[in-house]
């Protein structure tokens, strides 16, 4: 991921804005992934090392895992859940934040339109 300044006067020396923030997001998004998936495997190494110390048995080895599988992938859903949720609300805010720079912009430019054919 190539890291941009956001206040560059001249937008055209670099990629935009909206660009960089989505670049952003995903990056960090693939990294709470990679977290995630790792913790997972670490937890599968303890208890299979509970297993091999004799700790537990295999039988509980087997049921722990499973259910800590489960109880993992339930608290991932509800996590990817908010944070989709976060990422929505968070992209329909700078949409609407564009939206109004753009009308504004939009009715600057009717204005010096109208200006400018009241000087023909």
């Amino acid at each position: 991921m190539e890291t941009v300044r956001v206040n560059t006067p001249n937008p055209s020396e670099t990629r935009s804005k909206e660009t960089a923030l989505r670049d952003f997001v995903r990056f960090s998004w693939k990294a709470t992934r990679g977290l995630v998936n790792q913790t997972e495997n670490d937890i599968k190494k303890l208890v299979s090392a509970l297993g091999n110390t004799g700790k537990i048995t295999t039988d509980q080895e087997q049921k722990l895992i499973e259910q800590l599988s489960v109880r993992m992938k339930e608290s991932r859903k509800q996590f990817e859940n908010e944070i989709e949720g976060h990422i929505d609300t968070t992209v329909l805010k700078i949409s609407k934040l564009y939206q109004e720079e753009i009308s504004s912009i939009e009715a600057s430019i009717a204005k010096l339109e109208q200006q400018f054919q009241n000087l023909k």
